[in-house]
Order: structure tokens, then sequence, then C-alpha cells
């Protein structure tokens, strides 16, 4: 039969089955039949891949990103807590589906995300344990299918990811100048700040929540931030390579670090240059006005820049740095994961530097604070795990147990050497920066230049302007 004799009411009845709106795009791109059907029943189509898409459990919270209110002053707090008392109220029902085209067209690509970081987070997952020690790999032809997962583990994910976008959009960072000096021929840029400090976050979201729903968003924030984290390192590897490339001497120089690794072909590589004491000009003949390295110029985050991850000092700001990246939101992140190379390059170095307080920061006041005094039910699950994890715990009469005390001692010295050890394979402040590793090499004016040009983003911004 021909596309031209169906009805639009079966082909809108067809496209009411689909399950995510990339799926129903694909479809009314097919042909004009199938688009006129879809605009005749526009909204009754979308409510329908809405529903299919997210599931029961994570709808409310997909419907209440694209209604929170946007707060960039402190006078416009209120009206955010509102809205978060009447969100996380018991007997809220869930808000209504958009019928605007903006709202509806937010929480599609919403959705969109939703669903494509689901699927990531699963694959990242069953990889890494196809291949871990033990680990089986015929699980990766699970991969090749869409997430074998039941709705009730589809439903944690996508709330998880849900969770931290609407954390990430209810806490914004507001321009600060901390009352710095400006260095000269910099711009009074200031530096980005949180508007809520971690207290009042905590207090109004967090406190709300069930320990295993923050520690779901807790999971999905350490997953976003160790999939930029590579990104970094990646980045930082070009610009060593660069400078190892055009340096004036030839050998490379010695690293501090015994344990220095570098980020290749997607795994840590142990960092097997030579080492060397970089002979003096006088004794190479070297004439002695050659253009020196010096590492303030080639911090591509530099203070005014960025971040200053790439320092010695600012190394230990990493995960700081990471999370203030993931505190963007979904679709800051997903642009990164999806950009080429050299867009990808300029999302991750355009930010300006954030000293902001976000989820880590709300948890650990939630902690050292209010948590073991308050009564409410939500926080005695975490209270009661860290009590059973305190170290004294571990080594509390020994003999009680009927084990020997010099044996107990030594397993309990032994697997948390093996923890710490496995830690630092996986601790990006524990790699060398690269302030460390070029700390004593030499490169030519023009080439710092162009790192600056290439990896800074003031000098990028200007050079774009001068070619425009």
């Amino acid at each position: 039969m021909s596309i031209s004799k169906v009805p639009p009411e079966l082909f809108a009845l067809i496209l009411g089955q689909l399950d995510s709106p990339q799926a129903l795009h694909c479809a009314i791109s097919a042909s004009p039949l199938i688009f006129q059907a879809f605009t005749a029943s526009r909204i009754q189509i979308l409510i329908s891949v809405f529903h299919r898409a997210i599931l029961p459990g994570a709808r409310k919270g997909a419907l209440a990103i694209i209604q929170c209110p946007s707060v960039s002053t402190e006078d416009q707090l209120d009206e955010l807590w509102q809205f978060l008392d009447t969100h996380f109220h018991p007997g809220q029902a869930t808000l209504p589906f958009p019928r605007d085209n903006p709202a509806i067209t937010v929480l599609m690509r919403l959705v969109t995300r939703v669903l494509r970081l689901e699927q990531d987070y699963f694959n990242d997952t069953m990889s890494n344990l196809a291949d871990a020690p033990g680990g089986d790999a015929s699980e990766r032809k699970q991969l090749e299918s869409p997430t074998p997962l039941s709705d009730a583990e589809r439903t944690r994910i996508q709330g998880a990811f849900l969770r931290l976008e609407l954390y990430c959009r209810c806490f914004p960072v507001v321009q600060d100048d901390l009352g710095m000096e400006v260095p000269p021929g910099e711009d009074d840029i200031g530096m980005q700040v949180s508007l809520v400090p971690a207290e009042l976050q905590f207090q109004h979201f967090l406190h709300q929540l069930q320990p295993w729903e923050v520690e779901e968003m807790s999971c999905v924030h350490q997953y976003l931030s160790f999939r930029i984290g590579p990104l970094i390192e990646q980045i930082q590897n070009e610009i060593v390579a660069i400078a190892f490339r055009h340096q004036v001497q030839g050998p490379r120089p010695k690293c501090s670090k015994d344990n220095a690794q570098v980020w290749m072909m997607g795994k840590w590589i142990p960092y097997t240059g030579p080492t060397f004491e970089i002979p003096s000009p006088e004794s190479e003949g070297l004439p002695n006005s050659l253009p020196s390295y010096e590492p303030h110029e080639l911090r591509t985050f530099s203070y005014w820049r960025g971040s200053p991850i790439f320092e010695m000092e600012g190394r230990q700001e990493f995960y700081e740095f990471l999370s203030s990246l993931v505190s963007r939101g979904l679709e800051y992140l997903v642009s990164v994961f999806d950009a080429d190379k050299e867009l990808q390059r300029y999302l991750l170095l355009s930010g300006e530097y954030t000293l902001r307080e976000f989820l880590p920061e709300a948890i650990t006041y939630a902690i050292e604070n209010d948590i073991r005094s308050d009564p409410h039910p939500q926080t005695q699950g975490l209270l009661t795990q860290l009590e059973s994890a305190a170290p004294d715990s571990l080594t509390d009469d020994p003999v009680r147990a009927g084990l020997d005390e010099t044996a107990v001692q030594a397993r309990i010295s032994y697997s948390l050497e093996n923890c710490h050890d496995e830690q630092e394979r996986f601790d990006f402040k524990e790699k060398a920066s690269a302030e460390e590793v070029l700390m004593e090499v030499e490169i030519p004016k023009s080439v710092m230049d162009d790192l600056n040009r290439t990896y800074g983003f003031w000098e990028r911004t200007s050079v774009t302007e001068e070619n425009m």
C-alpha cells in the first residue's frame, strides 16, 4: 500500500509509540506526510514520547527542571526556596506538561541528553567491569544493544542525572572581583563564586532527599568528573608534547615526581623520560640571550584565564575544577563529550575560574556540622554508615573475636596500603603538572606565544577579533 494512502491518524498513533525524541525526529524527517501527521497532533505525540522515554519515577524531576526559577541575586532566593519546598513536598503532584514551544523544546532536549547519558553510564560501567580482573569480556556484546536494565534501575539512573541537573540550575554562580588587584594589561574580569553557600544548599535541597538519592547524585557527579578529567589531561599532554618538540636543548627534563604518568591512548602510562641535569648555557656554548621558558607565561590556566590546575600548587584544586565544570549542567557536558578536538579544547578552556561551593562541599558540610545532632530520619542511614566505618572500629579488641592481634593488624595495614596504592593510580592530583614537567625546558619565544594563543582563552579571543 502506498504511504500516501495511510490515514494521518495512523501515523500519529505510530509516532506516539516511539520512546525517544531522537527516534521521533528521524520519523518525521522521513516523509512530509508523516510530518503533517505530527503537526496535527503535536502535543499528544510529544506527551506520549516523553512518558515512554522518561520513566514515571523520574518525570517529576524532568518537569521541575524546565520550571525552576532563574536566580541571579540574593533577593530572588525566597522564590527558589518556595519552589524547592513545593517540589519536595511528599504530596506535591507532578507538574503539567508544558504547552508553549520554547518550554517543549527545552524539555525534549533535556530528555535526549538524559537518555544519552543513561546509555553512556551503562556502557562505561559494563566496559570497566569487563576490563577489571576477573571480568567477562563477553559482556561487551551487551554494549551494542539498548541497556538491558529493569525499569527500576533505569528510573534511578535517570532520576540521578535529573536531580543533579536541577541542583545545577538551582545554585548558579555570580561574578565577584574578590577585591584583588588586576595585573597590568588585563581586564577586570572578576571571578565566579557561588550565589548560595554550601550550608543553604544542604538545608534547602539535600536535606529534603533520602540518603540513597544523595548517594545517586554523588555517583553521577563522580562519573561526569572522571569523564572530563582525562580530557583535561590530554590538553596538558598536548602542551607538554609541543614544548618537548620545540625545546632548544635535546634531552627531557628531570621530573621531581617518581610516579609521574601521562594519559595516552585511553590509559595512564608511566612517564619514562630519562632524568638529567640541564647544562648551563656557558658550558654548552649557547648564547646567554636565549629566550628561556618562564613557568608563569605558559600556564594556560593562569589565574586570570581560568583555573591554575596546570601549576604545581593549583594541581591540588583539580577535583574542585572538575566539579565546577560539572556544575555547568548536562547541556554543557554533552556538548563537550560530542565536540571535535578543537571545539572541545575551547569549551574546556574558555570558562572563568570558579571558586564555587557545589555538591561535594554541601555533603561535607552535612557531615561536619548538623548531621550527628539532627534527628531528621533522612540522616540516620548516613550517620550509621559513618559510625560503622570509623577507623577505630577496625582494630578495637581483635582478640575478643578469637583472632591474633598481630595478624589482624598486619591484615588491616596491608589492605589499607593496597587501597592507597590503587587510589594513587587514579588520583589526578598525584600526576605531574605541566609546570612541573616543563620546569627547566627552554623554548623559543615564538613557540611560547603560539601556545598561549592556542591554549589561552583571552589570547585566543583577541586573535579571533583581529581576524574578523
